[in-house]
């Protein structure tokens, strides 16, 4: 009478600015389904935090399928946690969907092998990067291009090979690139390096605070140009914490608020309704995920 599911989550951490939302649209989505039952059955998600730490990630995936006998997973967060811990689901094929995942190498072809119990409702970055880039050149023009990312996270560095790709592709000219630690809080030496090139865009690829507070650098030394991100920029989070410095910046996304088809608008209301404010891409594609 009980479906068994679990949910890792970054609800600390670097990824926590993504995984509070994630965790809404779960509890969500099991509210509303409780409601009606599944052939006289009911869901029991369990939550559990993975620290947004790749480590502990995979031993949260391997509590849940063999301590709590879970059917399915949903998580994790942060594609740099989905690296150690999808193996485990694919080990003892558990049904696993990730809902933020959008690195190379999550889904189909996988460095560690076949991978066919994995799957996402995310919007690759291999997809929404060059999409992006092409609206930003369609609208501004620009020649060249300044490229930001973090060296140690997964996603981060997954996103600037495409941006760098896409750079090539497109004919833009790459000026500078500045590379940092995910952990990285002062950006002003790279900023400064950065706007010495003069370039006509900025692209930044990175998780958590770091697009905001880069975006805040570049504003606070007088950049008024186009600023491209991939998926990282996607929180309301990160918005609320540029403030009107990221008026401009520009991102490509899986899920919009505005689309009035049925079920986005019975979600944005049930979500407005529970917990008294907007929900964002990452709290739509975990709700998604339950269904």
């Amino acid at each position: 009478k009980t479906i068994q599911l679990g949910a890792v989550l970054s609800l600390t951490g670097s990824g926590s600015i993504y995984g509070p939302q994630q965790k809404n649209g779960i509890e969500l989505a099991e509210s509303q389904i409780n409601a009606q039952g599944i052939d006289g059955a009911k869901l029991k998600i369990t939550i559990v935090d993975d620290a947004s730490d790749k480590t502990q990630g995979a031993q949260q995936f391997q509590t849940l399928i063999q301590q709590d006998q879970v059917e399915g997973i949903i998580g994790p967060t942060l594609s740099n946690t989905a690296v150690g811990a999808h193996p485990v689901s694919q080990q003892y094929k558990t049904p696993t969907i990730a809902p933020s995942n959008t690195g190379n190498g999550i889904v189909g072809t996988c460095p560690y092998g076949p991978c066919d119990y994995i799957f996402r409702d995310s919007l690759g970055e291999a997809t929404a990067v060059p999409a992006n880039v092409n609206v930003a050149l369609s609208r501004f023009h620009p020649t060249s291009v300044a490229l930001a990312y973090a060296n140690d996270d997964k996603f981060s560095s997954d996103g600037a090979a495409i941006f760098q790709s896409t750079f090539t592709a497109d004919h833009l000219n790459l000026v500078d690139t500045e590379s940092f630690s995910k952990a990285q809080t002062d950006f002003s030496s790279f900023v400064t390096k950065m706007l010495a090139k003069k370039p006509g865009m900025v692209a930044i690829s990175a998780v958590g605070g770091v697009p905001a507070a880069f975006i805040n650098e570049l504003h606070r030394q007088g950049y008024t140009g186009p600023i491209v991100g991939g998926n990282g920029f996607n929180s309301s989070a990160v918005s609320q914490q540029a403030g009107t410095a990221g008026t401009g910046a520009q991102s490509g996304s899986a899920w919009f608020i505005g689309v009035t088809t049925t079920v986005n608008t019975n979600f944005v209301s049930a979500y407005k309704a529970k917990y008294n404010q907007s929900p964002d891409q990452f709290a739509a594609q975990a709700y998604t995920a339950v269904y």
